[in-house]
């Protein structure tokens, strides 16, 4: 009766607890890209990579913001990626994953990033599958707009996000193979109305 009662109890709190947690499309970005741009949520490589390469995203954004630099004739645009072999918040089986910065240097100011896109490397179909539904099925439940298409192989989602704030949120999720490889890249990008 007792583990009954419990048992109950439990099932009864359960939704309270989720009430107003609801995940967006931006929450899914910002997972899939480390928790890079989420301060105080980033795990621990990702948070030692961002300390070397981006000092700045390990602070609190002050209030007004960030802003970048005037880019001048003499900036330089690079690109600087973190490589892993394990995702920080997904368990995908991956034969490794990268996420790649695009940066501007200018000289006498801080390397500034301008941007982000993620790689993750499979070495069975059925993990990148796998992995691929998984994604799409979290986007799918977070977007006001969704788009799956496949061409000549290769498998691509979109989806799209008008959030409250006046801002709409979207995501490109793409899955390919090369050779006897398997690749998902996904890119986002976010625009004020």
């Amino acid at each position: 009766m007792k583990q009954f009662l419990f048992t109950l109890l439990i099932a009864f709190l359960i939704p309270f607890t989720l009430i107003g947690q609801k995940e967006t499309l931006e929450d899914l970005n910002n997972k899939l890209f480390c928790n890079a741009y989420v301060y105080g949520k980033t795990d621990s490589l990702t948070l030692k990579f961002l300390e070397q390469n981006f000092p700045y995203l390990t602070k609190e954004k002050p209030n007004g913001g960030r802003s970048m630099p005037p880019i001048g004739p003499d900036a330089k645009e690079s690109i600087v990626s973190l490589k892993f072999k394990k995702h920080p918040f997904f368990n995908f089986l991956i034969k490794d994953g990268r996420l790649d910065f695009t940066t501007i240097e200018i000289p006498g100011a801080p390397k500034f990033e301008t941007g982000a896109e993620l790689w993750l490397f499979f070495d069975k179909a059925e993990d990148a599958n796998t992995a691929f539904e998984e994604l799409v099925s979290l986007y799918k439940n977070v977007s006001t707009t969704k788009e799956i298409t496949e061409i000549n192989g290769q498998r691509m989602g979109k989806f799209v996000e008008a959030s409250s704030n006046n801002a709409t949120h979207k995501a490109i999720l793409t899955l390919s193979k090369e050779n006897n490889s398997y690749t998902i890249n996904f890119k986002n990008w976010f625009r004020a109305n």
